[in-house]
């Protein structure tokens, strides 16, 4: 119990002090997670949850409270007289029920293990909060880094539209009206791709006022990309997913106990004081002592005790299938994730390495001729638009590899420091 306390004090505290420091603007991912675990509902309520589960466990395996019974017994009905029959009494007694077997340090136990699934929970819900913050700040920083370098180019096409523009009015270098449209068209394009990073930035701004306070979400000037690292590959049985399914395994398993237990009758203590008036002749009449034991006859085992054992064994194999399917799931998402990385940093190593350059020297090029009238309008138009779009789509190739890293360090989590390993006594006699 002892060591059950501590564990609980310590996630409270955690929790408190993460509360107690977090700001009351948030300036980067780190701190908006922080503001979100310490405004996140769910936790207070796990926490109640679990709380009320302890409280549960420990009247759970207390005794039920004794009987206290008084009667009057055997009175005479033709005079009602107390002192007429030797038998008449006034009868007090008190019975306990004693349930049978281990069933009461059995549900008290089962009680405490439905209080560590919270602790494990609890652990779950960070971790999912981190990842689902991480996803949409990424969005967010990708939207705004690409209106960054829309932007940085929108610059260098107003001043082609300015020389085209200049030379059509001079009709000088052979400079149609349509090169003109052309750019004008190209500008109007990148002022409406801005528009839809803007409302794509917007909507990942309103999915994270689902955890995080409008105030602080909408105080951020600019999102800046994660720098995140990928986490090491730990065995997805220690993930909180997977160790919520043994917590309740353990569960099942200590039902499936207390469901045997119920094959061991209960027994029910009686104790009676009978207190006796004088005789007729007035003589003292000695008082009665009474001391009796009831138990339970198991008669209808067949249709109800049998069949509680069935039920929670099979509840025990449910947990166990459910289990397996959680670890079999989060394996393919570990694989996946791995090979979206592998292939995502060959991608990003190629844009970088390569296609950038190459696209900055084809547009560097292709405006050169341009000026030595080599090529037409159209031609640097083309290259230019190239260059902005290998430069947006290295960028989201970078977005998707801190995703992927993101969804990476949420399989890698582990419950650390919790409950976890409990009723191994259970387990042993399962």
């Amino acid at each position: 119990m002892e060591h059950r306390n501590g564990c609980w004090f310590k996630s409270c505290w955690i929790i408190a002090l993460i509360a107690l420091t977090s700001p009351a603007q948030a300036k980067n991912l780190e701190e908006l997670i922080a503001a979100a675990i310490e405004s996140d509902p769910w936790l207070v309520q796990s926490q109640s949850q679990e709380r009320a589960a302890r409280a549960q466990a420990i009247a759970g395996g207390e005794l039920p409270d004794p009987r206290f019974t008084a009667s009057l017994a055997n009175l005479p009905t033709d005079t009602f007289d107390f002192s007429q029959e030797p038998m008449t009494q006034v009868m007090v007694g008190l019975s306990q029920a004693f349930p049978g077997g281990d069933s009461r340090q059995l549900r008290r136990q089962r009680l405490d293990q439905m209080g560590d699934v919270n602790v494990i929970e609890r652990s779950m819900r960070l971790a999912q909060l981190r990842r689902d913050i991480t996803l949409l700040w990424a969005d967010a920083a990708l939207a705004d880094k690409t209106v960054r370098l829309i932007n940085q180019d929108r610059a260098l096409f107003e001043q082609l539209e300015a020389v085209i523009r200049s030379g059509y009015s001079s009709a000088g270098k052979g400079i149609s009206q349509q090169d003109l449209i052309r750019a004008e068209l190209e500008i109007t394009r990148l002022d409406e791709r801005v528009l839809q990073l803007k409302e794509r930035r917007q909507r990942k701004i309103e999915q994270l006022t689902q955890w995080v306070p409008r105030s602080l979400v909408y105080a951020i000037a600019e999102f800046e990309l994660p720098n995140g690292s990928p986490a090491s590959n730990r065995a997805v049985s220690l993930h909180p997913e997977t160790q919520v399914h043994d917590q309740r395994i353990k569960i099942a398993r200590t039902g499936y106990q207390l469901a045997k237990e119920t094959l061991r009758p209960g027994f029910t203590l009686n104790t009676s004081y009978g207190y006796r008036d004088e005789d007729r002749n007035g003589r003292d009449l000695p008082d009665f002592v009474s001391v009796g034991v009831s138990m339970d006859l198991p008669f209808f085992r067949a249709k109800r005790q049998d069949k509680q054992v069935t039920a929670a064994a099979e509840r025990v194999a449910a947990e166990e299938a459910a289990r397996l399917l959680t670890v079999r799931r989060l394996q393919a998402m570990q694989s996946d994730a791995r090979a979206r990385l592998i292939q995502l940093d060959q991608q990003t190593a190629l844009y970088k390495d390569t296609l950038l350059r190459q696209m900055t020297a084809l547009a560097d090029a292709a405006l050169s001729a341009y000026g030595s009238d080599q090529k037409d309008f159209a031609e640097v138009m083309r290259a230019h638009i190239a260059q902005l779009n290998a430069q947006i789509e290295a960028q989201r190739l970078e977005t998707e590899r801190q995703k992927t890293i993101a969804e990476m360090q949420y399989l890698g989590t582990a419950v650390i420091g919790t409950t976890i390993d409990r009723a191994t006594d259970t387990e042993a006699t399962s």
